[in-house]
C-alpha cells in the first residue's frame, strides 16, 4: 500500500529541518523545510527518470498553513554549498510566488516554468553571491555542475 503525500504530510513523516518567516513591507511569509523520502515527497515529479533535489509545495487549503520546500532524503549537509544552492533556488521559488505575486492564484501575473527556473537559478546566485563565499558566476557554476551530478545519482 502506497502512502499519498496527504498522510505523508499531515503525519509529519519527514524530518522537520527548519521554520522560517520573512517579512518584507509587514507581509509576512511562513516557511517549512523538510527531508523525506522521494517516492513520497516528489508526488511523481520525474523528469527523465530522474528525482530533483528538491520541490516547493504550495498550500491549496487552509490544511496546509505553510509553502514548503522538501529537499530529497539523501542531500545532507555534507553537500555544503550544492545544499545551500538547491534551497536558495526554492526559496527563489517562493520569493516570486509570494512577494512577486507571479503565478499566485490571486492575480493575473504568468510566467512559463522555465524562465521561472531561470529566475530562481539567478536568486540562488545572488543568494551565495551575497551571503557565501561565492562571489562569481564561474565558482557558482562550478558547483551547479556538483549539483547536476547528485541528481544524476
Amino acid at each position: 500500500m502506497s502512502v499519498s503525500f496527504k498522510d505523508y504530510y499531515l503525519g509529519n513523516m519527514g524530518k522537520l529541518f527548519k521554520s522560517f518567516e520573512t517579512n518584507i513591507n509587514n507581509h509576512h511569509f511562513y516557511y517549512d523545510i523538510y527531508w523525506g523520502d522521494p517516492d513520497i515527497i516528489f508526488d511523481n515529479r520525474v523528469l527523465y527518470d530522474i528525482y530533483p533535489l528538491a520541490v516547493t509545495m504550495i498550500p491549496q487549503s487552509t490544511k496546509y498553513p505553510n509553502s514548503r520546500i522538501f529537499i530529497h532524503e539523501k542531500l545532507d549537509l555534507k553537500f555544503k554549498h550544492e545544499f545551500k544552492i538547491v534551497l536558495a533556488h526554492e526559496i527563489g521559488h517562493l520569493w516570486l510566488h509570494d512577494v512577486v505575486g507571479i503565478n499566485h492564484r490571486m492575480t493575473t501575473a504568468r510566467m512559463e516554468e522555465h524562465e521561472a527556473e531561470i529566475w530562481a537559478d539567478y536568486f540562488a546566485f545572488r543568494t551565495m553571491q551575497k551571503y557565501s563565499e561565492i562571489s562569481s558566476l564561474d565558482s557558482f557554476n562550478i558547483h551547479y555542475e556538483k549539483i547536476s551530478n547528485l541528481q544524476v545519482q
